[in-house]
């Protein structure tokens, strides 16, 4: 390597921060400056195009798999109470020996304390002397229902219930 007498050596660096120096041309390059400029701008129209729908796609598929969340959440309320109503009824049964024909929240006589959640409406039951039925309406125009012993299932349920097991339709 030549020492140059400007302190640089032949291979353009500096020999005490060993950096490269610009050449002067750097500086007269007609696109130096807006290649230097364009680094400190930021993203690009294509960039911030690409990554909005990336998010679009994405929010897209999240509101497919989270649409139906809340009409499976009042089918497990109803299911839920449909148990306790079964809880209920064999409770009655083991106390009177015979089946409840009516469920409220009073406590006269042949009557089931018995009240569905909240936004579940219109429980009808159907009780004989072998067994009972209930019908409960739940929000998003669907039904759900339970019968247990000899007694005729709801109308609407699908054939292939077991007996006690309570199904939304």
């Amino acid at each position: 390597m030549v020492r140059l007498a400007a302190g640089l050596q032949t291979d353009g660096r500096d020999p005490v921060r060993g950096l490269r120096r610009r050449a002067p041309c750097d500086y007269l390059h007609p696109h130096a400056t807006s290649m230097r400029l364009r680094s400190l701008k930021g993203f690009t129209l294509i960039e911030l195009l690409v990554v909005i729908v990336i998010l679009g796609v994405l929010a897209a598929i999240s509101m497919v798999k989270y649409s139906n969340t809340k009409q499976r959440a009042w089918r497990a309320n109803g299911i839920g109470d449909l148990r306790k109503l079964a809880t209920a009824q064999e409770a009655f049964f083991s106390d009177s020996s015979r089946y409840a024909v009516v469920a409220d929240t009073g406590s006269a006589a042949g009557r089931l304390n018995f009240q569905p959640s909240h936004g579940n409406t219109t429980l009808t039951l159907v009780a004989s002397s072998g067994g009972w039925s209930g019908l409960l309406n739940i929000p998003g125009a669907e039904q759900c229902g339970i019968y247990s012993g000899t007694a005729a299932m709801p109308a609407g349920m699908p054939a292939a219930t077991l007996s006690g097991v309570p199904v939304c339709w």
